[in-house]
This record gives C-alpha cells, sequence and structure tokens, in this order.
C-alpha cells in the first residue's frame, strides 16, 4: 500500500556488529531501491532484516534482485 514504512539493514559478525537502518516509505505498486552499506569487521556470516510493520492483512511486499558486494 502506499505509505508503508520499511526498515532494511545487515547484521553481521554472529549479532554483534550492524549496519544503520535504511528506512523509506513505499510509493505504492511501484518499485523502490532501497541500498544499504555495511562494513564488516570480522568473517563470517551476514543477515539481511527487511522490516515493514505493520502491513494491512491482504497486502504484500515484494523483494527482488538482493545483491551483496564485495570491495
Amino acid at each position: 500500500a502506499p505509505g508503508q514504512p520499511v526498515t532494511v539493514r545487515l547484521v553481521g559478525g554472529g549479532g554483534k556488529e550492524s549496519s544503520k537502518s535504511t528506512a523509506t516509505t513505499l510509493p505504492g505498486l511501484e518499485w523502490r531501491r532501497v541500498i544499504v552499506a555495511h562494513t564488516v569487521a570480522t568473517p563470517g556470516p551476514l543477515r539481511l532484516e527487511i522490516v515493514a510493520d505493520p502491513v494491512p492483512a491482504g497486502d504484500t511486499l515484494l523483494v527482488d534482485e538482493v545483491v551483496v558486494r564485495t570491495g
């Protein structure tokens, strides 16, 4: 739905380090690019968290083309 707030962040280092959250408000049925920068201090798994709360009943949040780059 238009105006749906969504927050994206990356978590690494066994949950001990995380990026700053990036929040955006969705425009409705159009796609919105969200970029999150994160520098990993220690090697290990990296978790992507996407939070859209509250999502009205019957609405859907579609996530497409997640890209993780090194460098």
